[in-house]
C-alpha cells in the first residue's frame, strides 16, 4: 500500500511540475524544471516505466486535479530555450500524448549519456509507434559500449520491466546489455550496482552477477551482498540460489548458513533449517526449535526427532524467561511454553504481560491464555 500512494504521489507531483515548466511564466518554468531534474534524478529506476504510462493516462491527470498536457514540437523547442537546455521538458514529452513530441524528444536524447536520458530511451523502445521505437534503438544502440556500464547497470530493472512488454522483443535491448555487463568493466558496474541505494537496481545486479559467478568462489561475495540486503525479495532470491548446489558449492553454503539463521524473514531461517538438518547440526535445530515463528519450530522438532535428540521444551524456555533473554528469544520461549507449559507456569509467564515491548506482552497473554 505505501508503495502504490508513494507512486501516486510522486506521479501527481511530475504533472503539476509539467504543467508548469509548459506554462507562461518563464522563471516558475525554470524553477519546476530544476524540480524534475532532481526528481527524476533521485527516483528509483522503475518510476521511470510507471511515468510512461501515466503521463499518457487521463485518469492519472484527473487525480491530479489536472488537466492534460497538448505538447508539439514548437512547444517543445520553446520550453528547451525557457529552461537553457533542461532536460526536464524533454524528459515530459519523451512520456507524453503527441507522438511528434516523442519523436522529438527522442532526437533531443541522442548523444546524451547520464541515467534519466538512457532511461527515456529505454522507454521509448517500445513506443507503440514503430518510427519512435527505430529512433530510439538508433539513439540507444551506440550507447553499448564499456565506458557506458555503469549507466547501464544502473537502467537494468528498466530493461527487465520493458523487456516483459509485447513489442520489446524487435531491439533484444536487455540480451544485448546483459552480454556488454559481463565484460571485465560491466562486472565491476555490476558490483558497484549491487550495493546501489536503489533496491530494484540491487536485485537486477546481484541476479546478473549470479549467472557469470555460478559455482565459482565468486557465488559468495555475490550472496553475501544479496543476504544482507534489506529487500525481501533480494534476499528470497539469494535463499534459492544458496539452496542451488549448481550455483552455490557445499563449502560455500557452508559459510552462508549463519546470515539465513539469523534473517528476519521465517522462510529464511526455514532454508537454514533444512541445510542444518541435513548436516545432522542438534545444537542449531534445537535452537531454532525456540524459534518466534511456529512454521520453524514445527520443522525444527521433526528434524530433532528424526536425530532423535530429546528435548526437555519446557524447561528451556522457562530458563529463557529467567534468563530475561533477547526479544525474539523472549518470544519463542513462550511460544513454547504455549505448546508444552502446564499451569504451575502462568505466574513466570504474567510476570511478561506487562513488558514494554509488544510483541513479548502479546505472546505472554497470549500464552497465558492457553496454560490452563
Amino acid at each position: 500500500m505505501l508503495r502504490a500512494v508513494t507512486t501516486t504521489s510522486t506521479t501527481s507531483r511530475v504533472i503539476e511540475l509539467a504543467r508548469a515548466i509548459f506554462g507562461d511564466s518563464p522563471l516558475r518554468s525554470r524553477a519546476a524544471a530544476a524540480q524534475l531534474e532532481a526528481l527524476l534524478e533521485a527516483a528509483p529506476i522503475t518510476t521511470f516505466a510507471t511515468l510512461d504510462r501515466s503521463l499518457r493516462d487521463r485518469g492519472a491527470h484527473r487525480r491530479a486535479g489536472l488537466p492534460m498536457l497538448d505538447l508539439d514540437t514548437s512547444t517543445l523547442e520553446e520550453s528547451r530555450r525557457a529552461t537553457s537546455d533542461s532536460i526536464a521538458p524533454v524528459a515530459v514529452a519523451a512520456l507524453g500524448r503527441s507522438g511528434w513530441a516523442r519523436h522529438a524528444a527522442v532526437d533531443a536524447l541522442t548523444g546524451r549519456t547520464d541515467r534519466t536520458s538512457v532511461a527515456l530511451l529505454i522507454t521509448r523502445l517500445t513506443d507503440p509507434v514503430d518510427e519512435i521505437a527505430t529512433a530510439a534503438w538508433r539513439a540507444f544502440e551506440p550507447l553499448l559500449a564499456d565506458s557506458n556500464a555503469a549507466v547501464l547497470a544502473a537502467c537494468l530493472p528498466l530493461l527487465e520491466h520493458t523487456d516483459s512488454r509485447a513489442r520489446a522483443g524487435r531491439f533484444a535491448a536487455r540480451s544485448r546489455v546483459v552480454a556488454l555487463l559481463m565484460s571485465r568493466a560491466g562486472l565491476e558496474a555490476l558490483a558497484d550496482a549491487a550495493r546501489s541505494t536503489d533496491s530494484a537496481v540491487r536485485y537486477s545486479a546481484c541476479r546478473a552477477l549470479a549467472v557469470k559467478c555460478a559455482g565459482t568462489p565468486a557465488i559468495e561475495r555475490v550472496l553475501r551482498w544479496a543476504l544482507g540486503d534489506s529487500d525481501p525479495r533480494t534476499r528470497r532470491w539469494a535463499a534459492d540460489v544458496f539452496a542451488n548446489r549448481a550455483m552455490t558449492p557445499a563449502g560455500i553454503a557452508e559459510r552462508l548458513v549463519s546470515l539465513l539463521a539469523a534473517d528476519p524473514s521465517p522462510a529464511l531461517r526455514l532454508a537454514a533449517l533444512r541445510w542444518r538438518a541435513r548436516a545432522g547440526d542438534v545444537a542449531a535445530l534445537t535452537q531454532a526449535a525456540f524459534d518466534a515463528n511456529a512454521n520453524v519450530r514445527f520443522f525444527a522438532r521433526r528434524f530433532l526427532a528424526r536425530c532423535d535428540a530429546v528435548i526437555d521444551y519446557r524447561s528451556r524456555a522457562l530458563a529463557s524467561l529467567a534468563d530475561s533473554a533477547s526479544t525474539a528469544e523472549l518470544i519463542g520461549a513462550l511460544a513454547v511454553l504455549s505448546e508444552s507449559g502446564r499451569a504451575a507456569d502462568r505466574e513466570a509467564v504474567s510476570a511478561f504481560c506487562d513488558d514494554a515491548r509488544t510483541r513479548v506482552a502479546a505472546e505472554a497473554a497470549r500464552t497465558l491464555s492457553m496454560l490452563q
